[in-house]
């Protein structure tokens, strides 16, 4: 073949070649454009999938107007028309349709909410219910869904063009190897213009397919490889430019998930691999690309909610169950945050399950403002419960909406739940009052009203106070009957002031300095009565004109400093009235405050004590001349008889006495005779004559129990430490006479510190070994429980300590004590079986250590504050044995009061023979000490043997041997010792009557 014809067949097989090239590039070539076009539009989908995903969660979270959640929609369904064009060609487009309704889906419910509706639902009351609406929603989830569709729609369009592009080279190779030996004489021809080109396009295939960013064809020719090579650098253009708006989305996400603390998670079931997003690991305080295992995932969760996340994780993996809830998880440096963990499975396509993953959230901040909203709540609502006013919220229809504690009692509903419930037909006996109207008033103008109204069937007064709301009213009231009726007798008390005689004086609170200060306002007609002065000459003047010489100065700076301090003062001093003669005045002042809590006065009721006082210093003078001895005997006995029927009938005629003089009179009789009770008591104490009631007792429960009562004996101005041993032994005490001999020494260590200090109460387990019971000789060596009572006072010297426990001993002024205090300690301590220790320096203070032997065996105590019982009576036939005339009459008197049938005796033989003649007695009231030749143990043992079932009540001012032994009470024995009270009398007399009990009882 010639080369003419050779050429001709080459060039005829060239253009062959060319058109077979040029055709295939052209078909290529259009569909790359297509598929360009295509990338764009799925990259525009994907920022918008992105939008859709980022506001579904901000409105979840957030909440939003119904403008902007119906362009929200509108936007959603624009994508879902764009994906339902790519639905045949990609799978996961469908998957991106459902997810956006499924969003779509749970936002409807929140879509007629406001922004602050919906944020206080999140805040409010509810919150737990709105988050568990929220979880149950899967917002998150269907967004991470939707995302990963578009994604996976994105990757698989990106892989289809890289597909492409190969084949594009490809088929110019193949296409020019089919022609290479047929195109032999156009060689250089086709090494120039296609062959060089060609390796050119497939090295840039090969740099774009590594990832280099500076990749590019060949694409300086004019020709159809040129121009595919100017369409693939343009493609590769398009795919940077798409990668970088991509990474620019992927940041604004990841600035969006640091600021909300939101994050990503990622498991494969088949690799058993986790894979975090970087907030995901910032969340959990690690370092941002760890991808730990999922054990270690799981062990971030606090202990108590690993069991809960297992199940749903391991639900969400084998059945394909999403999830959504909140857990507590342990940082890696130790801290403990609220989050948020959302979760659904990957579907691998065949029907099985290829892992999961989701969300996870930092919700702490929502859940403590959640728990702060929850106390606040709380505590509002505990404050209004507990406030003395009543408080309803009613709404334009009149229904209650909230009434409080008060406000139900008020309105005879206590224990109703009357929410919901219309007031006019719950209080039908307002309808028409002054109530209703103003009520009303406010509803209509909206403006607040204060008034007083009276409910007739209730009959009572209101002051209440109504204010409009948004809903409705907002009611307060008190119940205003006592305050009605003050001011109704605020004359009438005004007159009383004036009938009384105890002073009233009434002066300016400041200034309280110089001689014309302070200014008395008011002083009653006792005061012109009492002390010469009129009415006129006190309201010009001050307090100071009834001092004299003999006014005691301490007293008077005590009071200065306690009226600088705005503080309330008793105080006893001596005045003088206008001619000159003393008197002794008994003070308590207190500050009046005004509305605004500013103190504007001082009041001081002042009592006449002078007859008092005289009596006191006479009895003190009197007891101390009588021996103790012959005092703790017959006289003890006598004059707690005498005491019986002076306190019986001070009782008596204050309760009926209508003459306020007489109900004085009778008041100071009945505090003469319960002193003179309280001296007996102290004195057969001293002597170890009292009868004790001792029980197993803790000393500790003693001294919490006195807690109250000890704070109120000491002024502020004395700090109190108690140190009591927790494991403290059990003694056998009489914890009445325990009490006393603490108050005793509480008194004590007051009167020492003067100008404030500290108290300390302790106790302890002791031992009192041979040594030191060799050098007491009453002491028995052994465990002891110890009570230890010690001050910062002045203290005493040698000489005064040695006469500290005598009877009738003080260190006080005359008139400030009665020096059986101690005395009264030292007697019961020692009649119990203890040991009592005092040490004391001048100036450093003094401790008194109170011993008790500690009983072998524990017993259990429960020492509860004595109640004060209602007088009580009955029927019952009751028979009195008491051979004293005048206190065997108060009995009769006193029990007859009470509604007892009552027959009597003033001899154990004569008592007998009563019962002989009656069958029918049910209770016998006997003395102990009584003549004839039998005592009241004796008369008791006759009588329960004659009638088994007789309840026995023994009484007596001095018990002897009959009923005690070594100072104790006989096991069984009711004893009311003289002299007592009537309510005394019939609460023990109902007591013994009522009980179940054996041998005298």
């Amino acid at each position: 073949m010639n080369l003419v014809r050779l050429s001709q067949i080459c060039l005829a097989l060239c253009l062959f070649s060319f058109l077979t090239l040029s055709g295939v590039s052209f078909y290529f070539l259009d569909r790359l454009h297509k598929e360009q076009e295509q990338l764009a539009f799925l990259l525009k989908i994907q920022r918008e999938v992105g939008a859709i995903s980022v506001g579904a969660d901000a409105i979840a979270f957030s909440g939003a107007d119904q403008k902007l959640y119906d362009a929200f929609v509108a936007k959603a369904r624009d994508v879902q028309m764009d994906l339902q064009s790519l639905a045949n060609e990609f799978p996961d487009a469908r998957n991106a349709i459902k997810a956006i309704d499924m969003i779509l889906a749970d936002l409807g419910p929140l879509a007629s909410l406001s922004r602050e509706e919906y944020l206080d639902r999140l805040t409010g009351a509810d919150a737990d219910d709105e988050f568990a609406n929220l979880a149950a929603s899967n917002i998150a989830s269907h967004g991470v869904a939707l995302d990963a569709a578009v994604s996976e729609a994105l990757k698989q369009r990106q892989q289809q063009i890289a597909d492409r592009a190969f084949w594009v080279a490809a088929s110019f190779a193949s296409v020019a190897s089919l022609f290479l030996f047929a195109a032999v004489g156009s060689f250089v021809l086709i090494y120039q213009r296609i062959g060089g080109p060609l390796r050119a396009f497939a090295r840039a295939i090969k740099a774009v397919d590594q990832g280099k960013p500076d990749a590019r064809a060949p694409d300086s020719s004019n020709d159809e490889i040129g121009e595919v090579g100017r369409a693939f650098n343009a493609l590769i253009e398009r795919r940077h430019a798409a990668e970088e708006e991509l990474e620019r989305s992927a940041s604004l996400l990841r600035i969006a998930g640091q600021m909300a603390r939101f994050g990503g998670w990622r498991y494969d079931a088949i690799t058993e691999k986790v894979e975090w997003s970087d907030e995901t690991a910032i969340i959990l305080g690690e370092p941002p690309g760890i991808q730990p295992s999922l054990e270690d995932t799981l062990n971030y969760y606090v202990e108590e909610y690993r069991p809960r996340i297992a199940k749903l994780f391991g639900d969400c993996i084998e059945e394909g169950k999403p999830f959504d809830a909140i857990f507590r998880i342990r940082k890696a440096n130790g801290d403990i945050v609220w989050i948020r963990s959302a979760g659904e499975p990957i579907d691998s396509g065949d029907g099985t399950i290829a892992g999961a993953h989701g969300a996870f959230q930092d919700v702490s901040d929502i859940m403590e403002a959640r728990s702060e909203a929850e106390q606040r709540d709380a505590e509002l609502q505990d404050v209004i419960s507990s406030i003395g006013d009543g408080f309803m919220i009613l709404d334009r229809e009149w229904h209650f909406r909230y009434a409080n504690t008060t406000a139900l009692r008020l309105m005879g509903r206590s224990g109703r739940d009357v929410v919901g419930l219309n007031i006019w037909e719950e209080l039908p006996q307002a309808v028409g009052t002054d109530f209703e109207h103003y009520c009303n008033s406010v509803l209509e103008t909206g403006q607040s009203q204060s008034f007083v109204a009276y409910l007739a069937p209730l009959e009572r007064w209101f002051e209440v106070s109504a204010h409009a709301t948004r809903e409705g009213l907002a009611v307060y009231f008190r119940d205003y009957t006592e305050e009605y009726e003050r001011q109704r007798q605020l004359r009438l008390l005004q007159a009383a002031t004036d009938r009384i005689n105890d002073i009233i004086l009434i002066t300016e609170a400041e200034p309280i300095d110089g001689p014309d200060h302070p200014r008395i306002v008011y002083a009653n007609a006792a005061f012109e009565r009492r002390t010469g002065y009129t009415r006129e000459e006190a309201l010009a003047g001050t307090p100071r004109i009834l001092q004299g010489p003999e006014t005691e100065r301490a007293e008077l700076d005590r009071i200065r400093a306690a009226l600088k301090a705005w503080k309330p003062v008793r105080a006893e001093l001596i005045n003088y009235t206008k001619s000159g003669e003393p008197f002794w005045l008994e003070l308590d002042i207190s500050p009046v405050a005004e509305e605004t809590g500013w103190y504007t006065h001082w009041i001081a009721v002042e009592r006449d004590i002078t007859e008092r006082k005289d009596i006191e210093r006479q009895l003190r003078e009197a007891q101390k001349m009588e021996a103790v001895g012959h005092l703790t005997g017959g006289v003890a006995h006598d004059f707690n008889n005498l005491l019986t029927v002076i306190l019986g009938n001070a009782e008596l005629i204050s309760e009926r006495a209508s003459d306020p003089k007489l109900r004085e009179m009778a008041e100071v009789t009945l505090s003469a005779a319960e002193r003179g009770a309280e001296m007996t008591g102290r004195l057969l104490a001293f002597a170890r004559r009292k009868p004790l009631n001792p029980k197993p007792t803790n000393m500790n429960q003693v001294l919490e129990a006195m807690q109250p009562l000890i704070r109120r004996t000491l002024p502020e101005s004395i700090d109190i430490e108690f140190i009591l041993d927790p494991d403290l032994g059990i003694a056998e005490i009489d914890t009445g006479e325990l009490d006393s001999a603490l108050l005793n020494l509480l008194v004590n260590a007051r009167d020492a510190m003067e100008d404030g200090g500290k108290l300390t109460i302790e106790t302890a387990n002791v031992v009192l070994d041979d040594d030191y019971a060799a050098r007491h000789i009453e002491v028995e060596p052994g465990e002891h429980v110890m009570m230890c009572v010690s001050d910062t006072g002045k203290g005493m010297d040698p000489e005064t300590l040695r006469q500290v426990f005598e009877p009738f001993f003080t260190t006080k002024d005359v008139g400030k004590g009665s020096g059986l205090g101690l005395s009264m300690v030292f007697g019961f301590t020692k009649q119990s079986g203890g040991h009592i220790k005092i040490y004391s320096e001048p100036n450093e203070g003094t401790s008194v250590k109170l011993y008790f032997p500690r009983l072998s065996t524990e017993q259990e105590t429960d020492v509860k504050p004595t109640l004060e019982a209602p007088l009580k009576g009955g029927s019952e036939h009751i028979l009195i044995a008491e051979d004293d005339d005048l206190v065997l009459e108060h009995l009769k008197n006193q029990l007859v009061s009470l509604g007892y049938r009552v027959s009597s005796a003033m001899s154990g033989p004569e008592a007998l023979d009563v019962m002989k003649a009656h069958d029918d007695i049910a209770l016998l009231l006997t003395d102990i000490v009584m003549p004839g030749g039998m005592n009241g143990r004796e008369l008791a043992e006759k009588a329960q043997l004659a009638q088994p079932s007789l309840k026995i009540l023994f009484t007596s001012g001095y018990t002897e041997n009959a009923i005690v032994h070594q100072g104790r009470l006989d096991p069984g024995v009711a004893l009311l010792s003289k002299p007592y009270t009537r309510l005394e009398l019939a609460t023990k007399v109902r007591r013994v009557l009522d009980e179940d009990r054996g041998e005298f009882a």
